[in-house]
């Protein structure tokens, strides 16, 4: 409900700021010129706070990737739809994506370039033997805590990351170790779900906390800190010294 009430709170920001109705907004009629502009697939703020966070630091791919706008107000050719009006003819939708992630997930986003050469067998929160961990899942959630940590992810927002046509799932994993330590978080794209399969997920964020502060990392800066690119197949990740 929370989550649920931020996205629609940041919806609101960005239609007042737009001066349009937090709507679907329809393809353009069919203008006489030819500067009629294209409708791309919609953008869905499923955790407003996070997407805010997500939408500054990410501005500049953002508005490459036609979603957003230098003033951080959607872009005109993508229509914004709330949760729960309306999916995208086509799109696969569960009825919890925290239960897809627990089930689905791999975690080999969390492996280094060793493990995950090595390692063919998915391996998924849910395949895990239990070692009597503690599971909160709602419909766009999943927190798992166990012994030593816990692992939190929320669905940040569906968007066409990946400029293909199709919505993927962007997802903040966060980590939190259960001893006064500092934690972490990585920011994922899982390519446009199905209903069926392993979903796997790029990082494009990792952001690591100490005493003095956190850092975010992204792009040729991930390396370093994942132990290998994220950019590259996992039978092809080279491992980094």
């Amino acid at each position: 409900m929370k989550n649920h009430v931020a996205a629609t709170l940041f919806c609101a920001c960005l239609c007042l700021s737009m001066l349009t109705g937090c709507v679907h907004r329809p393809a353009p009629t069919p203008a006489t010129n030819s500067t009629q502009i294209p409708t791309l697939a919609p953008l869905t703020v499923m955790d407003g706070a996070d997407f805010a966070v997500f939408a500054k630091r990410f501005l500049p791919e953002l508005t490459k990737r036609n979603i957003l706008v230098q003033d951080g107000t959607p872009a005109p050719q993508t229509p914004i739809l709330l949760h729960g009006t309306t999916t995208p003819a086509g799109e696969y939708q569960p009825k919890s994506y925290g239960k897809d992630l627990y089930d689905r997930l791999s975690l080999r986003f969390m492996w280094s370039a060793e493990e995950r050469a090595n390692v063919i067998e998915a391996v998924t929160h849910s395949s895990m033997p239990s070692t009597g961990e503690a599971l909160n899942i709602n419909e766009s959630s999943l927190v798992v805590v166990g012994e030593f940590s816990t692992d939190i992810y929320t669905l940040v927002a569906l968007l066409d990351w990946n400029q293909d046509g199709k919505r993927d799932w962007l997802v903040r994993y966060r980590f939190k170790p259960s001893v006064e330590a500092p934690s972490s978080s990585r920011l994922l794209v899982i390519p446009a779900p199905q209903p069926e399969g392993i979903l796997e997920a790029e990082v494009i964020e990792a952001v690591e906390c100490t005493e003095e502060g956190c850092k975010s990392y992204t792009g040729s800066g991930l390396p370093e800190v994942l132990g290998y690119d994220p950019s590259v197949a996992p039978s092809k990740t080279a491992i980094v010294q």
